[in-house]
This record gives structure tokens, C-alpha cells and sequence, in this order.
């Protein structure tokens, strides 16, 4: 399981990739949930400015526990869109 159990199988995520016209929020949500793999409390609360140098910085609410995820390729192509 992926992120938190939001994305269960294979099958759900091709689905899921499927769903939202590309450059739109609800896949851009999708691919951050996906490519990132963090909580969707987490995802909701990214921006723009938490991008730096291919990197994402987040600070989990759970933990508060401070990342640098890298930017996955799949994930920039999207926010390209």
C-alpha cells in the first residue's frame, strides 16, 4: 500500500491516473499523494514554495518531523501541464 493506504493496488493507481484531465488540481493532488507518498493532510497543505532545487520540503503534521523529499520526474512533468 501507498500513502497511507489511500492507493491500495496496481490496478487502483492506473485508475486513479486516469481520472482528471492533466494540469488540473484534483491530478495534480493525485500525483503529489502518488510521487510523494505522504499523508493527505500532508498534500493538501504543499505549495509552491516548499519546491527548491528538485526537492519538496515538508513538515509532516503527524510527526512534525521535517523531509526533503526529492521531485519525482513523473511529478514535474505533471506541474508542467
Amino acid at each position: 500500500m501507498l500513502s497511507s493506504g489511500v492507493i491500495g493496488s496496481t490496478r487502483s493507481v492506473w485508475r486513479l491516473k486516469r481520472r482528471g484531465a492533466p494540469g488540473t488540481m484534483e491530478r495534480r493532488a493525485y500525483a503529489l499523494a502518488l510521487y510523494t507518498g505522504q499523508r493527505k493532510t500532508d498534500v493538501v497543505g504543499m505549495v509552491r514554495a516548499h519546491r527548491k532545487d528538485g526537492f519538496i520540503r515538508v513538515i509532516q503534521s503527524k510527526t512534525g518531523k521535517a523531509l526533503w523529499i526529492p521531485e519525482h520526474p513523473e511529478l514535474t512533468a505533471e506541474r508542467r501541464r
